[in-house]
């Protein structure tokens, strides 16, 4: 889902120029990221949560971890972003995994790195160089 605000500002110059700003929030894009690139029509409804993790990307989307590892998904780790089926189940955004695994047991939980967000927005960035001079981007969401 993409939403889009516009603002208009008349400068200050005689010349009575516009100047437009456009920001492009992404809210979908972690959990975009972080499903599995072919699904059954079945699969495409399951409740999924993600965890944004700060260790070096191994992939482009969600990662695999290792028992062990420094960046492993714990019971502690603070949900970032859920999809609309986990949303239907009672699974918010800041929950634990804790929490929402209480709401959703079949919750399926994934880790983006924070590079796999950074070039995902960095890419939309480029493209809307090409209605504009700026773009700028700001993890996890905005263009």
């Amino acid at each position: 889902m993409l939403r889009r605000a516009e603002v208009t500002e008349q400068s200050s110059s005689d010349d009575l120029s516009e100047r437009r700003v456009v920001a492009l929030v992404l809210p979908a894009l972690l959990c975009e990221l972080a499903e599995p690139r072919v699904l059954s029509h079945q699969q495409r409804h399951f409740p999924l949560a993600v965890v944004l993790g700060e260790g070096p990307a191994r992939e482009e989307t969600a990662e695999a971890l290792e028992p062990g590892s420094s960046d492993e998904i714990v019971a502690t780790s603070v949900l970032s972003a859920v999809n609309e089926s986990a949303q239907r189940l009672g699974v918010r955004v800041g929950q634990t995994l804790t929490e929402g695994r209480a709401l959703a047991s079949r919750l399926v939980v994934r880790r983006v790195s924070r590079q796999a967000v950074e070039r995902a927005l960095g890419r939309v960035a480029e493209i809307a160089l090409a209605f504009g001079a700026t773009a700028s981007f700001s993890a996890p969401d905005t263009v």
